[in-house]
């Protein structure tokens, strides 16, 4: 975790158009300055391979604690969604994230390519899904500087759409799980993730700050918003 941070640190100081456009001499060289020193503190903080692949993986440990599904299990019904690679969530947090998204059909498809896992936010399927679910994970560098995939997960998201009789959408429940540093490492049995939902203030009333599928779902429209963060 120190080591994100330190990468974050890196990326938002090397961006010059994060600063004001009147950006001092003073605070520009020490910025540049502290720029070898971070370079450094991720070097030093890397891990090994075999190091990385033997962190917590905190999911599951949520999972057991929040009774939530294993995602990453076949024989549970969840399929993760093919995807582009070029991701909003991996572009937000400047590509030191990696987030994987999953769906739970309506029913077990025959056809794994079926239009339920590669329509989304297309608005040519013609089944809805029981749920969706997006799991962000932190990438790390290793010792020998290569960007690797670690076991953490930093933040779990649920979509669950509530259907009546007929199949149609009656309403959408929220259910989001964000990493808690303090309780990861006071209790890492627990998986450090702490649930939050769509009343937390955070949240509210605009959803502003999480690319607008996170507020309430109030029509059609904000459904086809939720799907978008497949793309």
């Amino acid at each position: 975790m120190i080591q994100s941070d330190a990468w974050a640190a890196y990326d938002i100081l090397s961006r010059p158009l994060a600063f004001d456009i009147n950006e001092g001499d003073v605070q520009h060289e020490r910025r540049v300055e502290l720029l070898p020193f971070l370079t450094r503190f991720v070097a030093i903080t890397a891990l090994s391979r075999d190091e990385i692949e033997a962190l917590p993986d905190n999911y599951t440990a949520t999972a057991a604690e929040h009774k939530l599904p294993d995602l990453f299990d076949p024989a549970s019904g969840w399929t993760e969604a093919f995807h582009p690679s070029d991701r909003l969530h991996d572009h937000a947090a400047d590509f030191r994230r990696a987030a994987s998204a999953f769906i739970l059909p309506a029913g077990v498809p025959a056809d794994r390519n079926s239009s339920q896992l590669n329509d989304r936010g297309s608005g040519e399927s013609t089944e809805l899904p029981d749920a969706v679910a997006l799991v962000v994970l932190n990438l790390l560098v290793d010792e020998t500087g290569r960007v690797v995939p670690s076991p953490i997960t930093y933040e779990v998201q649920f979509r669950r759409f509530i259907k009546d009789v007929d199949g149609q959408l009656v309403s959408v429940q929220l259910s989001q799980y964000e990493l808690s540093r303090k309780l990861f490492l006071d209790n890492p049995a627990s998986g450090g993730l702490v649930a939050v939902d769509e009343q937390e203030s955070v949240y509210l009333p605009a959803a502003g700050n999480d690319y607008s599928f996170a507020s309430c779902f109030h029509s059609p429209y904000h459904l086809n918003v939720s799907y978008a963060f497949f793309r």
